[in-house]
């Protein structure tokens, strides 16, 4: 069923794609034709105009009102790209998620590379050359080391790193500059490392400890086709912990439309000078929203004091994410790119779609793993 689905929801992307690609040139063809045709009916009226005018010694020269362009069909707004975008991803990943470990493993891959390759391509339009391939090989070495041997999971950065420096060391004719060194181990870190804590989170075999939950034994388990009885708590927690995030970036996005006056670089220059259109009232307005959804899906998975313990991971979550969001942004500024790539129709590139995430792994495996249990113990 889950493969069904994803080749469903793939198929639905990729007919609105083909669809906008489709309206766009019969625009283009259209306006083109129709701007043909509107020059030499101005050129015809213009000279016109001259001719009459010097017969009666004045001058009347056609303006653009009197040339009328047909419209062709109507464009779907960027907004709205955003929505059957999001939507089809949304049902995508639930999909996905509730998958098996080696199919959520070998699906995470492929994004996480395509925002690695988006990655080096703004590294390189500064002029530096890391150590691209390097860096994507060990990247999925950590991918598979989290969810086949989780206990080393945590070696793959620091002997990655020897690793990248011995081939930049033994790769390069003059000595590596500073920014070739880091921008090859950030790019292991940032999109290695750190979103390989979303495989733990999933795949951990001991996250039966964290709480039970609701799904499996309510209404949705007398749905067949859902097989909630392979439902794992991690599969649940990492779907409720995507969710608030993505509550938080719709509800920064629409508070801040909706509110935002205080731009956020009254708070922190550097902040605004990545991103100048985000406000803190759309920043607040998203805590609100990722607040209100963890707390649900804490009071789902039974952790202890739900409004305590949800409502203070959707605040961390929430103002991580913004971390994540504005490290990209000041990426991308330096590239001098207004979005990393242009995969997903009204939302840029990959990077641009999970930049929120990178960061939040590793908060979101410690969260849920250590504190919640803790907390549980305490309150015992």
């Amino acid at each position: 069923m889950c493969i069904r689905s994803i080749i469903f929801v793939v198929a639905i992307i990729c007919a609105t794609h083909a669809y906008h690609l489709a309206a766009s040139r019969v625009h283009s063809k259209v306006m083109d034709g129709s701007l043909r045709k509107s020059t030499a009916s101005l050129k015809e009226r213009s000279g016109l105009s001259i001719t009459k005018g010097k017969k009666s010694g004045a001058k009347n020269y056609a303006t653009s009102s009197d040339v009328a362009v047909p419209g062709g069909p109507k464009k779907i707004s960027n907004l709205g790209w955003r929505w059957i975008t999001g939507v089809s991803l949304g049902t995508l990943c639930t999909a996905w998620i509730f998958s098996s470990n080696t199919i959520f493993t070998s699906v995470f891959i492929v994004p996480l590379l395509l925002a690695q390759q988006e990655y080096y391509e703004m590294v390189t339009a500064t002029n530096v050359q890391p150590t691209r391939k390097t860096s994507m090989f060990l990247s999925i070495i950590s991918y598979v080391m989290a969810v086949s041997h989780p206990a080393y999971h945590e070696l793959v950065m620091p002997l990655g790193a020897l690793y990248s420096m011995v081939i930049l060391i033994m790769s390069k004719k003059t000595s590596p500059s500073i920014n070739e060194i880091t921008s090859s181990l950030w790019g292991l870190l940032y999109l290695g490392y750190l979103p390989s804590f979303w495989i733990r989170l999933k795949s951990a075999a001991a996250m039966s400890v964290v709480g039970t939950t609701k799904l499996v034994t309510g209404p949705l388990a007398n749905v067949g086709w859902l097989k909630t009885h392979r439902w794992s708590i991690g599969s649940i927690a990492t779907w409720f912990t995507w969710t608030s995030i993505v509550a938080a970036d719709v509800g920064a996005y629409f508070f801040g439309k909706s509110f935002g006056k205080t731009k956020l670089g009254s708070v922190s220059p550097a902040a605004g000078a990545a991103s100048p259109n985000k406000s803190v009232e759309g920043f607040l307005g998203g805590m609100l929203c990722c607040i209100c959804f963890a707390i649900y899906g804490a009071k789902i998975m039974s952790w202890p004091v739900p409004l305590l313990s949800g409502g203070l991971y959707g605040a961390l979550l929430s103002s991580v994410s913004l971390v994540g969001d504005l490290t990209a942004s000041m990426m991308k500024r330096d590239a001098k790119m207004k979005d990393s790539g242009n995969i997903l129709p009204g939302h840029g590139g990959l990077l641009d779609r999970i930049d929120s995430y990178m960061f939040t792994a590793p908060l979101a495996y410690i969260y849920i793993s250590l504190f919640v249990p803790l907390l549980r113990a305490k309150l015992a």
